[in-house]
């Protein structure tokens, strides 16, 4: 099993992609909350991401991953209905 969290810099995070894949959905509609709660989001804590590769038919691809805090975390799943 993927790990949930992951430490940096001495914090506990978890990532768009494991909220996506835990709830069940695409990760662009997890990602197209947080780019539309952006400004919500942010006051639980700065709103980091990374650029990771993803291997597609048409070639291999970056993908924009957020990383979250505990409390960005809880937030962006309680707005999960709105999908």
């Amino acid at each position: 099993m993927k790990n949930l969290t992951f430490n940096y810099k001495n914090q506990a995070f978890t990532d768009s992609t494991i909220i996506a894949q835990g709830a069940g959905v695409e990760h662009r509609a997890v990602t197209q909350l947080i780019k539309n709660y952006h400004d919500d989001i942010s006051e639980f804590g700065r709103v980091t991401f990374q650029m990771l590769p993803l291997a597609t038919n048409g070639g291999v691809q970056n993908i924009k991953v957020y990383r979250l805090n505990e409390q960005q975390a809880t937030f962006v799943i309680s707005l999960m209905n709105l999908l």
